[in-house]
């Protein structure tokens, strides 16, 4: 796991976000660079097996913010490469491309884990199904190193802490701040293990989606039929 803790690039063009977390007679420390190792036992939620670490996101993830444009920026008329603002841009089948900009700063490229962090729509994760677009300010890019943590696999870590994120919201325009995701406890098993476990998965949610909706259906039918 040497490599998946080295750390990866992550500020708003990505900067490494350096700690190390290790375990040492029983006690779990967290060491930011030079700095004397903390005491983080009581923040481990579970154990895990031996040849699985515990890192902050920031330390395996390359994490791009974006930036607004005033509307001399954009345009409809697809002069430049697309410009994704927010939620709104987010559909069932895909992303929406409705504006474009001629002078991209902030590009995320086909592949990227988007991140909806502003607005209400915030917490809402999509994949990148375009070439490369400019993102605005409600919108973070998320890529990793492939050979040390699989994209999926953070997917999943965003998800399992959804509620966590959406408290986290604050102000009259709600969203997640930078420091937020960077500092996620995860826990991070081989290569490998990371695969199957999204592999599994993908497996058995779409039988638990298919039981939450019959489980609705069959308490819709017990509220509409009379009592005996």
């Amino acid at each position: 796991l040497s490599t998946s803790l080295r750390g990866a690039k992550a500020t708003k063009q990505s900067k490494a976000l350096s700690s190390r977390i290790y375990r040492e007679n029983g006690v779990w420390y967290e060491q930011a660079g030079n700095a004397e190792p903390k005491d983080i036992s009581e923040d481990i939620p579970f154990e895990i097996p031996e040849n699985w670490a515990w890192c902050r996101l920031g330390n395996v993830i390359n994490l791009l913010s974006g930036r607004d444009f005033e509307p001399q920026f954009y345009n409809d008329k697809q002069n430049g490469i697309p410009y994704i603002t927010g939620a709104s841009n987010i559909g069932k089948n895909g992303i929406i491309i409705n504006r474009w900009t001629p002078v991209p700063k902030c590009i995320a490229n086909y592949g990227d884990l988007l991140l909806v962090c502003k607005g209400s729509g915030y917490g809402t994760l999509a994949y990148a199904d375009f070439e490369k677009a400019h993102i605005a300010r409600q919108i973070m890019s998320i890529t990793v190193e492939p050979r040390s943590i699989f994209l999926k696999y953070v997917e999943l870590v965003l998800q399992t802490n959804f509620q966590f994120l959406k408290g986290k919201g604050k102000g009259l325009i709600p969203g997640i701040d930078r420091e937020t995701i960077l500092n996620i406890l995860a826990p991070l098993p081989p290569l490998a293990e990371q695969k199957r476990i999204v592999a599994k998965l993908e497996q058995v949610l779409p039988l638990a989606d298919e039981y939450g909706a019959a489980q609705e259906q069959l308490d819709k039918l017990n509220k509409e039929l009379p009592e005996a």
